[in-house]
């Protein structure tokens, strides 16, 4: 399946476990995520925004364990209030200490969009060189124009922070893009033109990320929901030999 057996024992409590779905899998903070809500990563349905914001939120924090971090994650949230007018104080407040760890090592900026054409896609900034790449794989003519303008709106709000990008570069692949979302998240941080490549299985994609989600080391709740997916998987276990 392409699982260790840790993210096996979680991918089984999350999928197979017949519990309440109001039931809560991760916390940090005050951030919540639901059975429900990882449930939105199964085969064939769209990954829901709290899930992928969860995801941003789990990179965040494993970057953050660092001596300096080396990028940041942002939520989409932060590109929505971008677009609608917030002020920079707001920006500092609401995002900068959450989100934006001060650090002298930072290499790139990822920032996850939902456009209003229900799609996701994501800016990835190269502060070094200085670059931005729209990872997108849902542009067209009829979208393009706007989608740069949106661009150049959340640059124009961070250029207090890094210098300003170059060029864009634009990838065309899958139509699934919250997964592609995802994947970018979770590929530890650093960047090369092997994202993307193939994702291999999609199932087995979404199952690592669920479990890589509850799985986190900053999740509040991760030894009660370590301890009851031990039990389930053992549960399953002796189903098996019993069959």
């Amino acid at each position: 399946m392409g699982l260790d057996v840790e993210a096996t024992r979680l991918a089984v409590y999350i999928y197979a476990f017949v519990g309440d779905p109001r039931e809560i899998l991760f916390r940090h903070d005050i951030h919540d995520l639901t059975r429900d809500d990882l449930l939105s990563l199964r085969y064939r349905l769209t990954p829901s925004a709290v899930v992928v914001n969860t995801l941003a939120l789990v990179e965040s924090r494993n970057d953050r364990r660092r001596t300096n971090a080396t990028c940041w994650f942002l939520p989409s949230t932060f590109a929505a209030d971008i677009l609608r007018g917030i002020v920079w104080d707001d920006v500092h407040h609401i995002y900068q200490r959450f989100w934006m760890p001060e650090t002298t090592t930072l290499e790139h900026v990822f920032i996850t969009i939902w456009d209003v054409d229900e799609a996701w896609y994501m800016m990835m900034l190269d502060v070094r060189k200085p670059r931005v790449y729209s990872l997108d794989v849902h542009r067209t003519v009829e979208n393009m124009v706007r989608k740069e303008k949106q661009i150049k709106a959340v640059l124009k709000a961070l250029s207090l922070m890094f210098a300003t990008p170059t060029h864009i570069l634009n990838f065309t692949d899958s139509a699934e893009t919250a997964i592609w979302a995802c994947s970018w998240l979770s590929h530890s941080g650093g960047f090369s033109r092997n994202i993307f490549g193939s994702m291999g299985d999609e199932d087995t994609l979404r199952m690592r990320l669920a479990s890589s989600i509850v799985g986190a080391q900053c999740n509040e709740l991760r030894p009660a929901v370590d301890e009851a997916s031990q039990a389930t998987w053992q549960a399953f276990d002796c189903y098996i030999i019993l069959r």
